[in-house]
């Protein structure tokens, strides 16, 4: 619905750090900050218009989006239907980059399914499931922050603070979820390069291959590459590739440790986003190891478990290795905009463009019922 060029929605924003925004149509031009500033005062914005929303936030000091959730329709309110989330994207200026990727592979599925082609079909279907998967596990993980952070003001919060408490495990183990959901995207767009992308020549009589490793071992360690795709797949499959190192954090829990003991016991810390007007906004930072092909090295090797004394005075020891860390939430949004990006430059290697699919009484089966309330 539009009312004078403002849609009527309400508008929940993720920020990082646990923060969020809140654009509420009764009040539409104000949006309103949450937690308060460390000076009990609360950050209202005003915009002009409907599309100044994240224009205003990054203005006010915020940098960092996470993705924002619409409730446009009253069946969203009564809980009948779930909130609209969509990640925000900082690709190419559009911040819609990741769902019209979703869009486009639907495309794509349709034309595969008009042309009886049925693994791209099924690819780009699986392609679309993953992609909604891994949406929904970056907004589980933005909610455990959230908590976190609430329940850290509600106690009484202090900046740069380590601590633990009944909500800090579920930050990591949404974090978990999240990689291994980003690790089978990553192997759904490899398959998609074996299988359109790889020339017949170079797969040497293989039909078919799943895993992002063994394609690059394969296809592309020892081979020079010349296509600008190839070029970057290549380069973001290599040991200092982003696509590797989302691997290699997957690895190490999956075969080493939780990520919220690598060396030693993690703590969350407390943080501030230096806003407008000299005020502090609380964060929540959980930080993960910034090299962790090293510590998965360390561990699987045995060497970590040479040294007793070592390995408990690290375990209990509350440093955190700030240096050495970066926030978890930070690198996942990081993980989406490449997504977003390789989605993309994936999409313009398909054999087939795609083709919108439209519905109508030729294509659906039963009467439409229109309600309105």
């Amino acid at each position: 619905m539009v009312n004078d060029e403002w849609p009527i929605a309400y508008r929940e924003v993720h920020l990082i750090g646990g923060a969020y925004a809140i654009n509420d149509p009764n009040e539409k031009d104000k949006v309103y900050i949450f937690p308060n500033s460390l000076d009990g005062q609360q950050a209202v914005l005003t915009i002009p218009n409907y599309p100044k929303l994240f224009y205003a936030i990054k203005k006010l000091g915020i940098k960092k989006i996470v993705g924002i959730e619409f409730l446009s329709h009253v069946n969203q309110i009564d809980g009948i239907s779930p909130t609209e989330w969509r990640v925000y994207s900082g690709y190419k200026s559009n911040k819609w980059a990741h769902i019209e990727a979703f869009w486009k592979w639907g495309d794509i599925s349709f034309e595969a399914y008009k042309s009886k082609n049925g693994h791209l079909w099924d690819l780009s279907k699986r392609m679309q499931h993953q992609i909604t998967t891994l949406n929904n596990s970056l907004q589980y993980l933005s909610l455990t922050y959230r908590r976190q952070l609430k329940s850290k003001v509600a106690d009484g919060f202090k900046d740069n603070e380590r601590f633990e408490n009944g909500y800090s495990s579920y930050i990591y183990d949404s974090f978990q979820h999240f990689l291994f959901d980003a690790c089978m995207l990553r192997d759904y767009i490899a398959e998609f390069v074996f299988h359109y992308v790889v020339p017949l020549d170079v797969k040497s009589g293989e039909k078919h291959m799943t895993t992002t490793s063994k394609i690059y071992k394969k296809c592309y360690k020892d081979r020079e590459v010349s296509s600008d795709y190839e070029i970057y797949f290549k380069k973001i499959c290599s040991s200092n590739g982003w696509l590797n190192e989302l691997g290699v954090y997957r690895d190490l829990v999956m075969h080493a440790c939780p990520l919220s003991m690598p060396k030693q016991r993690v703590w969350i810390r407390t943080g501030t986003i230096e806003l407008l007007g000299d005020k502090l906004l609380p964060q929540i930072i959980a930080p993960i190891p910034k090299k962790p092909l090293d510590l998965k090295n360390e561990r699987n090797s045995f060497k970590y478990f040479s040294d007793f004394e070592r390995q408990a005075n690290a375990f209990f020891n509350q440093a955190n290795d700030e240096g050495e860390s970066i926030d978890l939430l930070s690198y996942a949004i990081e993980v989406m905009d490449n997504f977003s990006m390789l989605l993309w430059l994936t999409i313009k290697q398909s054999p087939l463009k795609g083709i919108q699919q439209n519905f109508g009484p030729h294509n659906i089966i039963g009467n439409v019922q229109t309600i309105l309330r």
